[in-house]
């Protein structure tokens, strides 16, 4: 093929047929010897001894995230301080993070300490609504900012980026199939970043793994054992080595409590319910069963959101009998566009084509007029939710109040005196006035406003306002609809259990929906569900909390030993070791540490619960500690080479790809072509573009990289040199592993055998 631009160089024509050698291999391959481990570690173990205390710090403080020594800006709380040293850490380290913080601790805030730190200013795209929010703020504390929103990004208008990007809310961005994602993930490639959500996982592990994607390769934890990203949800327990680039704060939460309750009251009219079973739907089981959940989850909500589905279901009936008669019928999109976001948590949609045929019982539009007059009356008066609503809120409370309805939320407005604040994606508003959004939020927000006394001690609002809003002042948040995900839960508590709340304890009420639409919808046992989802992988749950809290007490217990302690202790004996795995550049890099239990007999074991029971009793041991004898130096050696041994192989093994996408695939073999053209040519500077080329598309992509290399492998040769410098530049490492110390537990003195 022809190419332009080209300048020959004289190279030798040794250099240029080991190129071409190297060219005609189209992936890395690992050698026997670069598996291979000395018997036994004793090179690297410590071999002072030391402070049981000082050694439990040292390997409490290796396991966390590593954090950055830079001084925090004056305007972090003391808690925040951890979580922006850890963030600007792992941002330096890997380009990228996901800070995954609790609501409400200040994200925003640690996110422009990150920014100012690393680069002066950032580029935040965040929500639409929450773009004064963060200009204000980012004014306040003086970091320069560019603002954009994921509703531009939608639409593929993208900023100029500067300084670092941080994107809030990133949860948007955990569906690779969407114009959203692609957008971003094409824009963001290459750029140091750091992604912003409470909870990056809302229906599945899936979600995660797309977020992280966005800003760090697919292999980036290989060394540690995590060869992909990508397949992150295939193991159904994330490993411990995620917690290096999905940051939390400190397991102490400076929040206020919780106190929990909840209620279950009744619909107004009970013969609605088989009223609305009694309907046809669709002869198609899937879409039978979407369009009773969207009229069941309406009825739970209020007689006024039930009304509103119904007579949007007859419009839809009424298209669909058009539709009929001009031959054709409503397709999933029409479905889509009635049903909306939340209900298809409750209905697989691929279980009919996309373009199928919805197959609407036109035979319902008969009893439905019926069902609509009998939903009408209903609305005419409280029904018995509404009215235990009013009661609650009466106290004069300042009353969060989320419904999933946009008509349930204006409806309550008649029955709650006085006037209550209302809050929806269209309009917000006190009473039946319309208001600016912020006037409205004023009477919550923590800024000192005098006025705000004067305002509604209840705000009624749709999901618009459960996202990142500082709203303080509530002290009472009642989930008056349930959502589909646990994250929607956290995010609307979230709104009043943030840092700064003038109360100890905020008030969370729950209405459960009444039996016989729970008994349908089943949305507790979902919620339930998606949340257990979260602690089986642990990413949450009372083990991983206790060892967070233990490390990070641990850390500070004392001053760090690299050494070998002894602890004396009832029943078998054994020893707490942390294995280091470093990688060799100019100079050694940690890449992460993980802490064993060796057992007396048996096999070493990084359980959660186990590591923390061990580190608790190291942290609390007398400052006595014996040294440690030859023998138990070799038992030593001998239970720290498995895991040793296996943490080189994990490292190397990384070097080497697996399931290598097609497009890749194709662009090596064009890279090859090119290359050995350009070696006939004698171009060195193509030859250098070239080899840096197939370094780093034989390695793992972010989601953006891979798009480019999707791009690459369809463009021409011309195109493709031109575009070569926008691969990323990945050069190969090599690995060591070190260890951080060990505290031995001697069974009542007893050296160990």
């Amino acid at each position: 093929s022809s190419m332009t631009g080209l300048h020959a160089f004289s190279i030798s024509p040794a250099r240029s047929a080991a190129r071409s050698r190297a060219w005609r291999e189209a992936l890395p391959s690992i050698v026997a010897e670069s598996l291979a481990v000395a018997d036994g570690v004793p090179a690297f173990l410590p071999r002072s001894a030391g402070d049981p205390r000082g050694v439990a710090a040292a390997l409490a403080r290796a396991a966390l995230p590593a954090e950055a020594a830079d001084p925090a800006p004056e305007w972090l709380l003391p808690r925040q301080v951890r979580a922006y040293a850890r963030a600007l850490a792992a941002v330096r380290r890997f380009g990228g993070a996901l800070l995954a913080d609790a609501v409400g601790t200040g994200k925003t805030y640690i996110a422009l300490a990150v920014a100012k730190a690393l680069m002066g200013r950032a580029t935040c795209i965040v929500p639409a609504a929450l773009t004064g929010q963060w200009r204000a703020t980012a004014a306040r504390l003086g970091v320069p900012v560019a603002l954009s929103s994921h509703e531009r990004v939608s639409r593929g208008t993208l900023p100029r980026a500067e300084g670092l990007v941080i994107v809030d809310e990133s949860h948007h961005y955990r569906n690779p199939g969407t114009r959203r994602y692609d957008h971003l993930a094409r824009w963001i490639a290459g750029r140091r970043a750091l992604l912003l959500s409470a909870t990056p996982v809302i229906n599945r592990l899936d979600d995660l793994s797309a977020q992280l994607l966005l800003v760090l390769p697919d292999d980036v934890l290989a060394p540690l054992g995590v060869p992909s990203l990508a397949r992150l949800p295939d193991r159904h327990v994330i490993p411990s080595a995620i917690a290096l680039v999905m940051l939390t704060g400190p397991a102490d939460d400076a929040r206020p409590g919780a106190s929990v309750r909840s209620m279950q009251p009744e619909p107004g009219d009970h013969d609605l319910i088989p009223a609305l079973a009694a309907l046809t739907l669709s002869r198609s089981a899937a879409v039978a069963r979407l369009v009773r959940g969207v009229l069941l989850r309406a009825a739970a909500s209020s007689p006024a959101a039930l009304d509103a589905c119904l007579r949007r279901y007859r419009l839809l009936l009424l298209q669909g009998r058009d539709a009929a008669e001009a031959g054709v019928q409503p397709d999933r999109a029409a479905l889509r566009r009635w049903a909306g976001d939340l209900p298809e948590q409750t209905v697989l949609w691929q279980l009919f084509e996309s373009n199928g045929n919805a197959e609407l019982a036109l035979d319902d539009l008969t009893p439905l007029d019926a069902l609509i007059r009998r939903a009408d009356l209903a609305a005419e008066h409280p029904d018995a939710k509404a009215q235990r609503l009013a009661e609650l809120v009466s106290d004069g409370s300042r009353t969060l109040v989320f419904t999933g309805s946009r008509d349930t939320a204006l409806w309550l407005r008649r029955w709650i005196d006085p006037a209550p604040a209302w809050c929806t994606g269209e309009a917000a508003g006190i009473g039946h006035s319309r208001m600016p959004r912020e006037s409205v939020l004023a009477g919550f927000a923590p800024a000192d406003d005098r006025n705000a006394m004067r305002l509604p001690h209840v705000l009624i609002a749709t999901e618009v306002a459960a996202e990142g809003l500082d709203l303080q002042r509530a002290r009472r948040v009642i989930h008056y609809d349930l959502p589909w995900n646990p994250a929607r839960l956290d995010q609307r508590e979230g709104r009043a259990r943030r840092l700064g709340s003038a109360h100890r304890v905020v008030d969370v009420v729950t209405f459960h929906p009444p039996p016989a639409i729970e008994q349908e919808l089943r949305q507790l046992r979902i919620l339930d569900t998606k949340r257990g989802l979260i602690v089986r992988a642990r990413l949450a749950g009372e083990g991983l909390e206790r060892l967070r809290t233990c490390l990070d007490r641990a850390a500070g217990c004392a001053d760090q030993v690299r050494g070998i302690a002894t602890v004396a202790v009832s029943g078998d004996g054994g020893a707490l070791a942390g294995l280091t795995l470093v990688e060799l550049t100019d100079r050694m890099v940690s890449c992460g540490t993980t802490l064993y239990w060796l057992p007396r007999t048996g096999s070493a074991e990084d359980e959660s619960g186990v590591i923390a029971a061990k580190l608790e009793q190291a942290a609390g041991a007398s400052d006595a500690s014996d040294v440690a004898s030859p023998g138990e130096l070799r038992w030593l050696d001998a239970q720290l080479a498995r895991p040793a041994a296996a943490m080189l192989r994990a490292a190397n093994a990384s070097r080497l790809r697996t399931g290598v996408p097609p497009a890749a695939r194709r662009l090596v073999r064009r890279l090859g072509s090119i290359g050995r053209m350009a070696a006939r040519r004698r171009d060195e500077v193509l030859l250098d573009a070239v080899d840096r080329a197939l370094q780093a598309v034989a390695r793992g992509h972010s989601a953006g990289e891979a798009l480019l290399i999707r791009d690459l492998a369809a463009a021409s040769d011309d195109e493709l040199v031109a575009r070569l410098a926008a691969l990323p530049d990945r050069p190969a490492s090599a690995f060591d592993v070190r260890v951080e110390g060990v505290v031995l537990f001697r069974a009542a003195g007893v050296p160990l055998p």
